[in-house]
């Protein structure tokens, strides 16, 4: 099958030469990842859009996640789940995967999921903290978290839904000291050569149990 890739001109070089390396042609696009993705809907008028985004099943892919955390347990739920989020996949899939565990009976009740945001590209973030479920204005930068620089998550309303419907989930965005006052319940270290903290969220969320599971990165940069 072959397929285009369109990507920002910024994105890491060993991401676009696995992309040609598996016969994909690979289209650089200036700009933003959101600029990438404005490419990509116009370029949809004429070929198929194969965005997992939009994808109906999508979700009941990354779903499996809870399973999998589930069974890597020991068949028990964490308190808490801490995730990188960029338009919030994996917030969804942990939100449908424990629900159906729950409403299954193998669980008793839901995990706290919180998802992580870069300072520099938080949407999510943004609207979480004003207390809204729609875009709010927010400060968009490049950051070196390209996985998680999505502007306009296509699913925002369903993502702070999951976030507040686990209360009290968080959704904070990392990126600078002056977010070190509002959480002291955090170990926080400093790098020499980073411009921002990262969080070590192996010995952070206190809760009955102490379970604590972190998915994927456990740290943004700006």
């Amino acid at each position: 099958m072959r397929a285009t890739i369109m990507a920002p001109e910024s994105t890491s070089p060993a991401k676009t030469v696995a992309m040609r390396a598996c016969g994909a042609t690979v289209e650089l696009i200036p700009g933003s990842r959101q600029a990438t993705s404005d490419a990509a809907v116009a370029r949809a008028e004429s070929v198929f859009y194969a965005s997992h985004n939009w994808h109906p099943f999508f979700l009941h892919g990354t779903k499996t996640l809870a399973y999998e955390l589930w069974e890597d347990l020991g068949f028990s739920v964490p308190d808490n789940i801490i995730t990188p989020c960029g338009a919030g996949s994996n917030v969804l899939g942990c939100g449908i995967g424990f629900d159906e565990l729950l409403r299954a009976g193998q669980i008793d009740r839901m995990p706290r999921i919180f998802a992580s945001q870069p300072a520099m590209c938080g949407p999510i973030a943004a609207s979480f903290l004003a207390g809204v479920d729609t875009p709010v204005d927010t400060p968009i930068a490049p950051t070196i978290a390209e996985g998680t620089a999505i502007a306009q998550p296509i699913r925002l309303r369903e993502v702070l839904g999951t976030l507040r419907a686990t209360w009290p989930g968080y959704c904070p965005r990392w990126g600078g000291s002056e977010y070190l006052p509002r959480w002291q319940n955090w170990h926080y270290t400093y790098p020499a050569d980073a411009r921002a903290p990262y969080v070590l969220v192996n010995g952070g969320l206190h809760s009955p149990s102490g379970a604590l599971d972190a998915t994927a990165a456990t740290h943004f940069l700006d």
